[in-house]
């Protein structure tokens, strides 16, 4: 039991002595005001959310989300107290009261079975707390996940399926260390950084981003759920350039897609062809901001079964497990070898382990290639 449990536990005390107090009626108006609150500030968060999921963007959300059910809840709580009033001296009253406490426990739950699966997947002090709270552990077991009725809250702190999917990868022996500092030459250094690119487009009412590897003159590799249910791609990096580009390619199980952009002059890198092992840097723009450039140590393979980027299916997928100490939303960035090849795209970090990252190797993304064509394909529905 830890911090968040004995919260939650004030909360549900709390939330019971004052049911007792407004009785069932003004309870159940209230908490109907609450989750109109709760429906409201999911719509408010979902459009101030970014694309880079950190602790301080799950207490925004939180803030936002608190304000608007309190709105709600002052609303509906003041319907309900006239509502009650009609029968305040009645012998009714007792029986309300305790239904106004049960209802009042059940709203506290509400709100946990709600919140904390979006914390497991914050990294840092979020995720470390909600992973090891008891109260967590049995509301996933007796509720299973929360509706898709309150996904707002995920969709604004910009957390996309494939983090949702693979947050709990036994790596067993495959303890990673993340290098302090960067093995490469300043030229292949300086080779990667140029073939490395910010991907941006419009999904979902909203400015997605992520990064990319050129592999092929004018050929980007990324993560498929980088570019899911987007438009209008354009490429961008720190040198001042921008170039659209079309999608040619996607695999939601793999989570590779392929972007082509016909007058993009960066030279590509080369893709290993050996499995990824040993160290490198991994190159990308982290919530689409600048340039940023993290050494990494490869642990090995790891075999997993997971849904695709739409949570859809159980499929078979070598995952590469990392050291390496990158920011979330560096999906799609290359590991980049000391030969200066690409071994793997990122696709992940492990919310609780802040060494610990995930990618894809380069049989996956050769896979992807081979089916691009000459037109663009359909970017598919957003993952948020």
């Amino acid at each position: 039991m830890n911090a968040l449990d004995a919260a939650v536990a004030v909360f549900a005390l709390s939330a019971f002595v004052g049911g007792w107090r407004l009785g069932f009626v003004q309870r159940l108006v209230s908490w109907a005001g609450m989750i109109g609150g709760i429906l409201v500030g999911s719509l408010i968060i979902g459009r101030l959310g970014g694309s880079q999921p950190d602790a301080w963007t799950f207490i925004r959300a939180i803030a936002v989300l608190a304000i608007a059910t309190a709105v709600g809840n002052v609303a509906g709580h003041w319907a309900g107290a006239r509502l009650r009033s009609t029968y305040q001296d009645s012998a009714a009253t007792i029986v309300d009261s305790l239904g106004g406490s049960l209802l009042g426990l059940g709203a506290a739950f509400l709100w946990a079975w709600m919140l904390l699966p979006a914390m497991t997947q914050i990294p840092g002090w979020p995720a470390e707390t909600a992973r090891s709270s008891v109260v967590a552990g049995r509301l996933a077991t007796v509720l299973g996940s929360p509706p898709n009725l309150f996904d707002g809250i995920s969709d604004a702190l910009g957390l996309t399926a494939v983090f949702d999917r693979v947050p709990d990868i036994d790596i067993g022996d495959l303890q990673p260390n993340a290098p302090v500092q960067s093995p490469l030459d300043p030229a292949i250094t300086e080779a990667a950084a140029h073939a490395t690119v910010r991907i941006q487009s419009e999904a979902c009412a909203m400015v997605s981003s992520g990064s990319g590897v050129v592999v092929l003159p004018g050929v980007v590799a990324t993560n498929a759920h980088v570019v899911a249910g987007g438009s209008d791609f354009r490429l961008s990096n720190d040198e001042g350039l921008s170039q659209p580009a079309e999608l040619r390619a996607i695999d939601p199980v793999a989570d590779v897609a392929i972007l082509v952009s016909e007058t993009l002059t960066l030279d590509p890198l080369p893709l290993a062809d050996t499995d990824p092992s040993g160290t490198g840097a991994i190159f990308g723009y982290p919530g689409g901001g600048a340039l940023n450039v993290s050494p990494y140590q490869i642990s090995g393979l790891r075999t997993v079964s997971s849904s695709d980027i739409y949570g859809v299916g159980n499929h078979d997928r070598s995952v590469v497990i990392v050291g390496s100490r990158i920011a979330p939303g560096t999906s799609g960035g290359p590991l980049v070898n000391t030969r200066g090849e690409v071994e793997a795209i990122a696709f992940g970090v492990a919310p609780d382990n802040p060494q610990l990252a995930y990618a894809i190797s380069t049989d996956d993304i050769v896979n992807v290639l081979r089916t691009a064509g000459d037109a663009e394909v359909s970017s598919g529905a957003c993952t948020r």
